[in-house]
């Protein structure tokens, strides 16, 4: 039972990262393309809400591909140390 959490946490975990952020993303840019079309079709305070969605998702996504980077490199050194 253990194995399964582990091995769920490290395949749902960036899953769930890199799907919060392509959600955050398309919906910053449809509003953003609505926004030049009609102006004031949109409440501002749901556009920053949004951004800011964007945001933290953009930084959760680059941490996660950062870990990845790294666990490669790592990954990649060990083995031409062999």
């Amino acid at each position: 039972m253990d194995d399964f959490l582990i091995v769920f946490s490290f395949f749902a975990i960036p899953t769930a990262a890199v799907a919060f952020f392509v959600i955050s993303l398309c919906r910053f840019l449809a509003m953003r393309k609505k926004l030049k079309i009609q102006p004031d079709s949109i409440d501002i305070s749901e556009y920053k809400t949004r951004k800011n969605l964007m945001i933290i998702s953009s930084a959760i996504a680059g941490v996660l591909l950062t870990v990845v980077i790294a666990f490669y490199v790592l990954i990649t050194l060990s083995v031409a140390y062999m």
